[in-house]
């Protein structure tokens, strides 16, 4: 990657997002065009970019998604179809570039809406004459994406008091909203890129956030917080964060939201079970499990039992890696993976 966004965090960026909302890029005006759902443009970009990449039009809104959400390249007379002042910012800070033919511009960063916030982002592929190259790398800020949606969904109202934390906090898309109608509101994370965007989409939007560079393991807060969120990368990341972090983050009388797919062995009866089994701790926790519906993420038992596969999935990258994801479940005894949301209050509710 050769995006710095510590140079970027260093700018004030609100102007920017004036300009964005000036040009209408917003996910709804793009999804409409497509007859999608906003949340379906957005949960599965890659496989959107490739079928409809070429249907937005040329509209400036059109141009903006197709650079910066579905990550194609753009004729350099399409761009030109922006205004003079945004195409001066893109380049100004360095979210464009033109190819060395000066035919085609590409994006440096992603550049997603939700409900008017603008989050900033690695990309996750490029779209290139219509085959989809993944650019994934070890250290990544992650665009929003439907696990983000499953979580924000389930955030209770907060009060201007409540001391908010987002362990995992990536773009910063789960508490940036919460800015406004919060109190302190803390991001961390392991990855030094997402640190540096959540900073950058601060700014964009005007929001009040602090952003620091640290796992929760490492985190040396002198206060708790009333309100946790974690977006898990996977369930031992999630339950290691539920037994050893919340007793001693989590106020009592607070409450955390933490997002995890879980795998359901047959012992477990069900997820409900699996959950007992990870947890361990004392009874002044209240853990109960909400289940997001129709999530792209789970895997019914009897779909599972069939060998079959749904209609469409995000449990994997690739259609081709899926019998080897389904032989690697079998192999370890899972009948069923559920995407969960584990709402957990710390004394009375």
């Amino acid at each position: 990657m050769t995006f710095d966004p510590e140079q970027l965090a260093r700018h004030d960026l609100r102007p920017l997002r004036e300009l964005l909302l000036d040009a209408g890029y917003r996910t709804e005006t793009l999804a409409k065009h497509l007859k999608l759902h906003p949340e379906m443009l957005l949960a599965d970009t890659a496989r959107n970019s490739l079928i409809h990449g070429d249907s937005l039009g040329s509209s400036p809104a059109a141009v903006l998604g197709r650079l910066f959400l579905l990550c194609a390249p753009v004729p350099v007379p399409e761009v030109r179809k922006l205004s003079s002042s945004l195409i001066q910012a893109l380049y100004g800070y360095d979210l464009v570039r033109a190819d060395a033919a000066g035919r085609y511009v590409t994006g440096n960063v992603t550049i997603t809406e939700v409900d008017d916030f603008y989050y900033l982002a690695d990309r996750l592929f490029e779209n290139t004459s219509g085959t989809i190259g993944v650019t994934i790398s070890s250290d990544v800020c992650m665009p929003p994406h439907a696990s983000s949606f499953e979580l924000a969904k389930a955030i209770p109202g907060t009060s201007p008091d409540s001391a908010v934390l987002d362990v995992g906090c990536g773009s910063g898309c789960l508490s940036l909203p919460l800015s406004a109608s919060a109190g302190p509101v803390t991001g961390i994370d392991t990855s030094s890129r997402a640190v540096a965007f959540s900073r950058a989409n601060a700014s964009c939007n005007g929001a009040s956030a602090r952003f620091e560079h640290v796992g929760w393991e490492k985190f040396d807060s002198l206060e708790q917080y009333d309100l946790i969120l974690y977006n898990s990368p996977d369930e031992r990341a999630a339950f290691d964060l539920v037994n050893d972090g919340l007793p001693r983050l989590l106020r009592h009388g607070g409450r955390a939201q933490v997002r995890l797919v879980c795998d359901v062995h047959a012992e477990d009866r069900d997820v409900q079970g699996a959950v007992d089994r990870m947890t361990s701790v004392g009874p002044e926790f209240d853990v109960r499990v909400l289940a997001p519906d129709d999530s792209l993420f789970s895997l019914s038992r009897d779909v599972l039992a069939h060998g079959g596969r749904p209609a469409r999935t995000l449990l994997v990258e690739r259609h081709s890696e899926w019998p080897a994801y389904v032989d690697s479940l079998r192999s370890r005894g899972v009948v069923e993976v559920a995407s969960i949301i584990l709402d957990i209050s710390r004394g009375r509710r």
